[in-house]
Parts: structure tokens; C-alpha cells; sequence
């Protein structure tokens, strides 16, 4: 238990400090005004400290501290109010943007501060070396292409005493994991601020023995792979503040460009972690329309608070300006307010404060938020329009499609109306289905001569009908109003339908409103009562949804008294699934299953009413290809989400269970594995050892058991990757207790590349109706690590296995390299040594090794597989090598555009590109063990995997990133082996063996038994 006791302890005492009531915090959310400029005060709030050259902005609730622009130029704002600097917690949520898009080009760096400063003399901080506490550094290389990456940026936790920086912390900002992009800026001349970048949550605490900071981003990236946290006597230094400021600054970046922290709100409070004061989090969300009118009202409480004052009106000013006196709720105890049934169509705008308990009893001031309730009726759409007739350009059609009408004023052109050849006229309105018909609005025709002439309709006669033969006539309408005939006209005439059902509306006009011989309208609407389920949850059309899932919708129909439930695969042919009263419909009953697209509708009924039913609109989604049993994504190292607590190992048992879970386990990291993935950014690393206990496993068990025998589940996948360092064993699962060995190829376990396992469930013999638990281990001796990820249940009924064999035809150059260059195709493509390269003991038989400085090997004369008449022809290159470092392993071509070929290992794992983009490999593969690479070009390939194709060890490795261009190798330079042939560079530093190029795509089989592979595997 010594890993589980050690980290809740000390977990413990980075999270736990102060009272449960805080007896001072510092909050500001940066309403607008709120921060002043070198104002002073007392009481909660920040203000502008320090503007070197940089500034200060507000708008709508952010703020951004600009850097100026230029690297001595800074900005700071700072609390009001000190707080205790040893025992409390600075909390922030901020982005970094760049102010200036304008600029093509930034190669500057920018910085900025978060954290605890002893005082704050004279605008001063640790920038300038002239103040103590403990800050946050980050540090970030921009480069531009409309999108902000952090590049090669570094960030660091540093403390600052009389002038000496120390640094406590650092680390390297991931750009594979964390980049983002800046839609807009924030300056006061471009408000937008539709920026999309991630926020970035920072939590810094501070005591008088440690420190702890965690950074993550709202977009679900892991910015700092764990929290940071150490201890002073390990930095050296002491923390002997007694207060402190919350801070911030930034610092520009260079002449060029302005960067920025955007603040959207700071807390510092001793409650010891990220908790705020005020309600947040409003439901429902501020500025929401369309609330249900029986909405009830809910928040997220502040930490402190005790008891909840609710405001709510329909003025903005009057909620803002409320007192007590003026709440709907006093005192309330719940984070819930029931405002029963609300007005159609309204704005409501409330607020809550929260009441800290004793001593002070303090008062917050809540934000104002509002919502709109959802409308008595709503607009009627799609529509068509047909006449007895019309006049030129002005067709029945312009009455429906909005010409002519701006924010639902009319103008004066006669073209944006409609104008019938003579009267009586007659326009008829076909909607696409039955409505509840609630009210017409009309803007009568208001060309400028309207005064004069007429040809406003005036006498008109109304009728419905639901299937366009029997015509209905709606009593009581009287003439129409006549329009001014000026612009901005807004409709003048509505009328009342009253509820009546119906899919047409005819509108035959008798008489207009002066002597002109024909009659005019300029546009109508239609709104009808929505008698019919909507707002559908999932959205119509979604796909990857659960097949489990329940359906709902958030809006039931007006006068529904329950709800019918039609599901099925063929949209034509649904079925009746079940009756609800309430909102939604449990799918378990029916079995979904995976991989298939479903329709389904919601039928409205109420006998009472005539009609009694309502048939619904027609609604899709489609189920997910598989079930996520876990892809490793979910866990972290914070208390109970730990992988290693829920992947229970033999860390407590090492004599029966040799296995433990965690990254690093010799060095206490029992996080999950970042480097080696499948998918996503996390995957299981099991250390087996099994020279003590017999086997080595982790076992997940289910909170409720899992029925793997519904929606269509034939098969259990998983992914493992062996290790080159692994000395033997035998990989399996158990399902529940049982347990099945891997049938694959045993010295997969020994060698890197991600290795795919099916199990046939119906081949398993296991309870598969209440699966309780799962099991990965290794027994059958040895020790080393296996990593696991991506374990899913699918619809596959079979196996797709591939049988690896050796390659017959295509060789075109073939170079064993035992002891000499000769090609040992029969093509008598003979190599040129450059430098002397030595040879050593290869992956077969002999090798060559280079030194990355100027050893090569030239095939004279052969300038490789190109294109004719501008389209790639296809080819094969494979070969075995071994290095530490990167660099090219076969080249050819000729420099500009896509006409050059680099096969390469960079950044650790196979690349290939051939000048506009590049396609990467997944595993690491510089790990000074001997490889097999493979590249396969289809003809005419670009990047994509799907047409181009990298194998590491036999199995496909290919990921993309770059760009969607076309090979077009062109005949120039010679090939080379262990350099770019083109610029003669990127010499290759390591080993290279048995190099091969086929005029032909070799298969995932073929390149298999060139690997080595004997034994057939599952394809991935």
C-alpha cells in the first residue's frame, strides 16, 4: 500500500489548507470597469500596477494585458487587496493571443507572469528582479500560418529573491498536444473577440513548505503532463512571505508583434484550491433562447456561501439595481429556484447573490444573467407560393423569400413584391405539412406610388384547407390595412387563425385600395403553434452515437398528453417502440445495433384534441462501429482517477503478481504512458516480471457488469507493443475468470509496432452477459513491459488475418550489403561507397555502418521510380536499420515542389515526403535496435495513408500531416543510401542493411515476410 498511502499524503498536503470560511480572498471576473489604472483602494479587485509601453484593456468581461510592442515594453495589473501568501491558492483562467494578425511573420518569443508577489513598490515585479514571491513563467516561440503554435517554447516555475531568480520547475511545451488558433483580436477598434483558442485553467499554490501548480486547457489537451509540485528546502529557498498580491504581466514579444494574456477571471481565496465565491455556471446559460416557460432556475454555488438571494425581473436595470427587498427568494439554502410557469416569448434577466456564513455574513454580488422563454408560436417554413397570376419580375415567390425585407422592414421596390395581372387575384400557400395555425402577418404592397394608386389588397376572403380541394372560408377578417408606401415599413395587418389545422392557405383578393386594375402584396408569414416534438437529442443526422443511448427531445409538443416512439433501420418502414408520457425513450429494450444508421420520429397524441395525433418530424443517427471499453483517455493523476486504481496490478502482492502499471515505475511514475500510443494520448504500460511470481497482470473490474452479448458485439479488440528489451513470456486476457492466451506470433511481445488482437467472443467460453472484469498479463517467464491501449468490442464476426510472404517479383535493386555494394537483383545497379563506410555485423548477415558526416553510398547512373507524363509511378522501398539519432536512409529526385523523394527517420520515427508535405510514423524507432522500414507508393499517391503507406517491423506506422499533394518524382539526382541526394546533407549517423527498391506497391503480406514475420496476424 506504500504507493497509494505515499501520494494521498502527499496530495493531501498540496490540496488541503486554510478554514472552510475565508477570511480574506481576492475575486474579479473583470466586468467591464472594473479594473482601474493606477488607482488605489481598498476592498476586492484589480487595477492597472505597471505600463511600461503596454496597456490595459477591457471588454464585455475579459481583459487583455498587452505587452507593447517591443521586448522591454511590459504590462502588469495586480490585486487591491493583499491576501496570505503562505496557505492560499491563485486561480485563473487566461489565453495568449496575439494582438496584431496583420503580421505574416513573429520569430519573437513572448513571457508572462501569474503568481504571489510580497508588495508591489512603485509598479515593480519580478521582471526587473525587485520583488520576492513565488511566479509562474511561460515562455513560447510563435510561428505563423493563421494558426499559434507553441513550437519550441519552454515554460517554469521560478522564485524571486532580492534579485536572484531561481528556477524550481521547468518544462517543454508539446506542440503535438497543445496548439490553438486566434480568430480575431481584442483591441478596442475590433471588439469581435471570437476567439477560439483554449483557455488555459492555471491553479499556483503556495505554503511555508511547498508548492503545487497544475495547468490544463479547456479543449481536453494535457498541457503540463502532471502537476508540478516540490518542496523550498529541494529550490533552496525559503517562502517567508507573510501577504501577497495577485499579479499578472506579459511582455512583448519583439518590434513586430503584441502579444497578450487575456484574463477572463483571477480567485485567490486559502480554501486550497480552485473554488470560487460568487455563483457561476448559470442553467440556463446566459443569453439562452428558446427556455421551456416551467424552466427552473439553477447555479453553481460559491464556496463560502451559506444561504442564496435570487433577483429576477424582466428590466435589465431593475435586477441590477435590486435590493433585498426586491428578491423573489430570501435566504434560500438550495442552488435551485423555481420561477413557475413564465410568460411566452419573454426576456428575463436575474441575478444571485451569495451569503457567506459567521462571522461577517458577508454579501457577493452575483452576475446578471438572462434567457428567453420560448415563443407562443413560431414561423412557418418551408413554403411555396403559386397565383392566378403575375406581372413581370414581381412573381407570388417574392412573398415568401424575405426580398425587399431588412431586420422585417419592407421597401419600396416593386420587384421584392408580388402584383397579380388583374382582379380578382389569387395567391395560394402550400406548406410541407399539416400546421396548428395560430396568425398571418402581412406587409400589403408598399411600392412609393401606394398612396396614390393602390394596389394594396383591401377586401380579401381567407381560406384553409387540409388536403387542397375542401376549402374552409376563416370567418371574420376584415380588410387589410394599407401600406405608407415609404421604406421601412413593418407589417401592419395580422391575422388570427385561431388554431385551425391546415396545410394550405388561399388568399383571394376582391378589391385594393385605390384604381389601380391589379392588387399587390409585399410579403407573409405564417406562425403556427408547434404541436410537434422537437430540438431532438442526439441532433438529427449524428453519428459515432452509443447504441445504448436514450433518446430525448427538448421541446414536447403544445397540447401532447404523451408521446409515440417510431424506430428503425429502413426510414420508410418504422416501427412502434413504446409510448412515454415523459421526455424521453430508453433504446435497451430494442438492441441497436453497431455500424447502422437508424431513423425515428415522435408522434404527439392527445385523444381529446382533433387531430388526437401529431405525426413527427423524421430524425436519424448512426451507432458507433464499436464500443470503447477503454481507451485509456480518461485517467489522471489526481485522487481516484489514477490508472494504476483502477488497473489493480500486484504492486501489493509481487510474490503471486509480478505486474505493475505506471510509465516509470522505478522512479515512482506510475502515470499512464504518453510516448507510446495507439490512439489518443494515453495507453496502459504493464512492467511484467516474472522471475519470482508466476504470472504478471492488471485487472479492471466493471462498477456494474457489461453485456457484451447485445447491439451486434462478435468481437473483443485490443492493441499491444512489445519491447525490443523484453526477455520472453506469453501475453493473454481473461474475461472474467477466463482465460485466453495470445494465438499470435510470441515474439511480437519482443520487438516495437502496435500489434492488433481479435477475439472471437463466441470462441471465448466466457459469461459474456455479465462481464465483471477484464484481465491483461503475461506469464510464461521473462520480464519487461508491454503497453496496451484501445480495448473496444466490434461487430466483426471474423477474423481479417495476414499471412506474411516473401516478395517474387519487382526487385529492381537489391543491395545485401555483405561486405560489398553490389546489386544482387540481377539489374547490375551496382553502389559506389563514399567516405569508406565500414562494415559490421547487420540485421542479416553483414550491414554498413555510417557516420553522419559524409559516408554515403551512390547507385551511379540509377535516378530511381519516377513519373511519366506527370504521374507517380509505384514503388517499394524496405530496409533495415539501426540508429540514435535521424537521418536519411534512401534518396532520389530533384529539389523543387513535390519531384524529390526522402525516405528518413526524424523525429525518431519513419518520414517520408517529397517536398510539399510529409508522412509521419507513429512509434519511435531511434532506439539503437535494429529495424525493418518499409515506404509503399501506390501509382499515382499523395500522402494520405490510404495511397501511401509506412511499416515498422511489418506493421503499418503511418500517420498524416502534411500536405494532400501528388508525388512527382523527377529523374535528376542518382540514388543515394544515407543522405539527401538532393542538397547533400542529412547524412545518415548508424546502420543500414538490406536495402531493396520494387518497380511495384508490395502488399502488408509481402512486406511482413520481408521483415521477418512468419507467423499470419490480425490486420490492423
Amino acid at each position: 500500500m506504500f504507493r497509494k498511502v505515499f501520494l494521498l499524503v502527499f496530495l493531501g498536503a498540496c490540496l488541503v489548507s486554510g478554514r472552510v470560511n475565508a477570511a480574506v480572498f481576492i475575486y474579479d471576473d473583470f466586468d467591464d470597469g472594473d479594473v482601474g489604472t493606477n488607482s488605489s483602494g481598498d476592498g476586492s479587485g484589480f487595477e492597472t500596477t505597471a505600463n511600461v509601453g503596454g496597456r490595459v484593456e477591457e471588454n464585455d468581461g475579459l481583459v487583455a494585458v498587452l505587452g507593447g510592442t517591443s521586448g522591454a515594453n511590459r504590462t502588469q495589473i495586480g490585486s487591491k487587496e493583499s491576501f496570505s501568501a503562505n496557505g492560499s491558492t491563485v486561480y485563473g483562467v487566461f489565453k495568449i493571443t496575439d494582438m496584431y494578425r496583420s503580421q505574416s511573420v513573429n520569430s519573437g518569443t513572448a513571457r508572462f507572469y501569474v503568481g504571489f508577489c510580497a508588495s508591489l513598490p512603485n509598479g515593480q515585479g519580478p521582471i526587473q528582479g525587485q520583488t520576492d514571491g513565488l511566479w509562474l513563467l511561460l515562455h513560447g516561440r510563435y510561428t505563423y500560418a493563421g494558426v499559434n503554435t507553441w513550437n519550441t517554447g519552454d515554460g517554469g516555475l521560478i522564485y524571486n529573491s532580492g534579485g536572484t531568480i531561481t528556477a524550481l520547475a521547468t518544462w517543454t511545451w508539446d506542440p503535438s498536444v497543445f496548439t490553438f488558433d486566434t480568430a480575431s483580436g481584442f483591441r478596442s477598434d475590433r471588439v469581435a473577440m471570437d476567439m477560439v483558442a483554449p483557455d488555459l485553467t492555471c491553479v499556483l499554490s503556495s505554503d511555508a513548505v511547498g508548492y503545487s501548480l497544475t495547468i490544463s486547457s479547456s479543449d481536453g489537451n494535457v498541457v503540463l503532463p502532471e502537476p508540478v509540485m516540490g518542496s523550498w528546502a529541494d529550490a533552496g529557498v525559503s517562502n517567508n512571505l507573510s501577504e501577497a498580491y495577485a499579479s499578472v504581466w506579459t511582455q512583448g514579444a519583439d518590434a513586430s508583434s503584441e502579444q497578450a494574456v487575456v484574463l477572463d477571471f483571477i480567485v485567490v481565496n486559502d480554501s486550497g484550491w480552485s473554488q470560487f465565491p460568487v455563483a457561476r455556471s448559470p442553467e440556463p446559460g446566459d443569453d439562452i433562447m428558446d427556455v421551456p416557460r416551467d424552466v427552473v432556475l439553477g447555479w453553481a454555488p460559491g464556496v463560502y456561501a451559506q444561504t442564496h438571494n435570487v433577483y429576477l425581473g424582466t428590466h435589465f436595470d431593475d435586477v441590477k439595481d435590486a435590493v433585498l427587498a426586491d428578491a423573489v427568494s430570501q435566504g434560500q439554502g438550495a442552488s435551485s429556484y423555481d420561477p413557475g410557469r413564465l410568460d411566452f416569448g419573454q426576456t428575463y434577466y436575474w441575478r444571485v447573490d451569495e451569503v457567506n456564513g459567521a462571522p461577517d455574513f458577508t454579501v457577493l454580488m452575483g452576475d446578471i444573467w438572462s434567457f428567453t422563454t420560448e415563443p407562443f408560436s413560431v414561423p412557418i417554413t418551408p413554403i411555396t407560393a403559386t397565383a392566378s397570376g403575375s406581372f413581370g419580375a414581381s412573381v407570388p415567390e417574392n412573398t415568401i423569400n424575405g426580398s425587399g425585407l431588412v431586420d422585417d422592414l419592407h421597401g419600396t421596390s416593386a420587384p421584392d413584391m408580388w402584383i397579380s395581372t388583374g382582379i380578382p387575384a389569387t395567391i395560394e400557400y402550400a406548406f410541407d405539412r399539416a400546421y396548428k395555425l395560430h396568425e398571418l402577418w402581412v406587409w400589403n404592397s408598399n411600392q412609393t406610388i401606394e398612396p396614390f394608386i393602390g394596389f394594396g389588397a383591401k377586401d380579401i376572403v381567407l381560406e384553409h384547407s387540409l388536403e387542397g380541394e375542401i376549402w374552409t372560408v376563416l370567418e371574420g377578417v376584415g380588410p387589410l390595412a394599407q401600406a405608407p408606401g415609404t421604406e421601412g415599413y413593418t407589417h401592419n395587418n395580422a391575422i388570427e387563425f385561431g388554431g385551425v389545422t391546415a396545410r394550405y392557405v388561399r388568399l383571394t383578393i376582391n378589391s385594393v385600395h385605390g384604381f389601380a386594375p391589379q392588387a399587390s402584396l409585399s410579403e407573409v408569414r405564417f406562425y403556427s403553434i408547434p404541436v410537434l416534438a422537437r430540438q431532438p437529442r442526439p441532433d438529427s443526422g449524428a453519428t459515432n452515437v452509443a447504441p445504448d443511448l436514450t433518446l430525448s427531445w427538448g421541446r414536447n409538443g403544445r397540447e401532447a398528453g404523451r408521446h409515440e416512439i417510431y424506430v428503425g433501420s429502413d426510414p420508410n418502414n418504422l416501427s412502434l417502440a413504446g409510448s412515454v408520457t415523459e421526455s424521453s425513450f430508453d433504446t435497451l429494450a430494442l438492441d441497436l445495433q453497431l455500424g447502422q444508421t437508424y431513423s425515428w420520429r415522435v408522434d404527439e397524441v392527445n385523444e381529446t384534441e382533433d387531430p388526437s395525433t401529431w405525426t413527427g418530424d423524421l430524425w436519424s443517427f448512426t451507432t458507433v462501429d464499436t464500443i470503447i471499453v477503454d481507451d485509456m483517455e480518461s485517467y489522471k493523476d489526481e485522487e481516484f482517477f489514477e490508472i494504476w486504481a483502477t488497473w489493480i496490478d500486484g504492486f501489493d502482492d509481487p510474490t503471486n503478481n509480478g505486474a505493475i502499471v505506471g510509465a516509470v515505475p522505478s522512479l515512482g511514475d506510475f502515470s499512464p504512458e504518453t510516448d507510446r500510443v495507439h490512439g489518443g494520448s494515453q495507453s496502459l504500460p504493464l512492467h511484467y516480471d516474472n522471475r519470482t511470481a508466476a504470472q504478471s497482470e492488471a485487472t479492471r473490474t466493471f462498477d456494474t457488469p457489461m453485456d457484451w452479448t447485445q447491439h451486434g458485439v462478435a468481437s473483443l479488440v485490443l492493441y499491444f507493443e512489445g519491447s525490443s528489451t523484453n526477455t520472453g513470456g506469453n501475453f493473454y486476457v481473461k474475461i472474467n475468470d477466463t482465460k485466453i492466451a495470445y494465438d499470435g506470433d510470441a515474439s511480437n511481445l519482443m520487438r516495437l509496432g502496435w500489434n492488433k488482437w481479435t477475439l472471437i467472443l463466441a470462441e471465448v467460453g466466457a459469461n459474456l452477459s455479465r462481464v465483471g472484469s477484464l484481465t491483461v498479463g503475461v506469464d510464461g517467464g521473462g520480464r519487461g513491459v508491454v503497453t496496451i491501449d484501445d480495448i473496444q468490442l466490434t461487430s466483426d464476426g471474423a477474423r481479417v488475418l495476414i499471412t506474411p510472404v516473401e516478395p517474387v517479383e519487382g526487385l529492381v535493386v537489391y543491395y545485401p550489403l555483405d561486405g560489398d555494394f553490389q546489386d544482387a537483383s540481377g539489374n547490375g545497379r551496382h553502389g559506389t561507397a563514399m567516405a569508406a563506410p565500414l562494415f559490421e555485423a547487420g540485421a542479416r548477415g553483414q550491414g554498413i555502418n555510417l557516420n553522419g558526416i559524409d559516408q554515403y553510398v551512390e547507385i551511379t547512373g540509377y535516378k530511381g521510380i519516377t513519373a511519366v507524363d506527370n504521374v507517380q509511378q509505384p514503388f517499394t522501398v524496405t530496409n533495415w536499420f539501426k540508429t540514435t539519432e535521424n537521418g536519411e536512409m534512401v534518396t532520389w529526385g530533384t529539389s523543387p515542389g513535390g519531384q524529390r523523394l526522402s525516405w528518413r527517420i526524424d523525429g525518431g520515427s519513419l518520414r517520408t515526403e517529397h517536398g510539399n508535405g510529409n508522412l509521419r510514423g507513429n512509434t519511435v524507432a531511434n532506439d539503437g535496435e535494429w529495424h525493418h522500414g518499409a515506404l509503399v507508393v501506390d501509382e499515382g499517391a499523395t500522402l494520405r495513408p490510404s495511397m501511401t503507406h509506412l511499416y515498422l517491423d511489418g506493421l503499418e506506422d503511418s500517420t498524416f500531416s502534411g500536405d494532400d499533394d501528388a508525388y512527382n518524382l523527377q529523374p535528376d539526382t542518382d540514388v543515394s543510401i544515407g543522405r539527401r541526394a538532393t542538397s547533400g546533407d542529412r547524412y545518415f549517423p548508424g546502420s543500414i542493411d538490406e536495402v531493396r527498391i520494387y518497380d511495384r506497391a508490395l502488399s502488408a503480406a509481402e512486406v511482413a515476410g520481408l521483415a521477418g514475420r512468419t507467423r499470419a496476424f490480425d490486420k490492423p
